[in-house]
């Protein structure tokens, strides 16, 4: 499946505070509805890479998006 998602950028405390690199283990910003339900499971294609989910939060009150947070997979 294919949605569309924003890749919020990091905020400079963030960088300042070595928690490493934000392509490493990026957070998405997807619609709350989409064609199909978002499994854990799932793997995003992202740039190139593959990301393993590693966390989702959907926002029940406002039903306008869902956060996931991944990991990048290693090779």
């Amino acid at each position: 499946m294919s949605v569309w998602a924003e890749v919020p950028k990091i905020p400079i405390r963030e960088v300042n505070s070595g928690l490493g690199i934000r392509t490493d283990t990026p957070t998405f910003v997807v619609r709350f509805l989409t064609q199909q339900e978002i499994e854990p499971t799932w793997r995003i294609e992202w740039r190139g890479n593959e990301y393993q989910i590693t966390g989702l939060d959907p926002d029940y009150q406002k039903r306008d998006i869902t956060t996931i947070t991944a990991k990048k997979v290693s090779a």
